[in-house]
């Protein structure tokens, strides 16, 4: 699909990794985050490569993206017993 056009990089990228973390799997592009946290990434180390490929920033500049955007995250409480 990206190889056609029907879909951007990017977009690809963000669909890759929600479908990765709601499989309990690790995501690629670091794009997916909880708790101001991103979620569990493969090859954390090359992460910043993979996201220069497809055109996105580095995971430092979206980690700045997302507290403009959504403010400081604070853990979510325990549940209550």
């Amino acid at each position: 699909m990206v190889d056609t056009g029907e879909v951007t990089r990017i977009d690809y990228a963000y669909l890759y990794d929600r479908i990765a973390v709601a499989e309990h799997r690790k995501q690629l592009y670091g794009t997916q985050f909880k708790d101001g946290e991103p979620q569990p990434i493969e090859d954390e180390a090359n992460v910043d490569v993979r996201r220069k490929e497809i055109g996105l920033g580095t995971m430092a500049e979206y980690r700045q993206d997302m507290l403009r955007m959504y403010g400081p995250q604070k853990p979510a409480a325990a549940p209550q017993q």
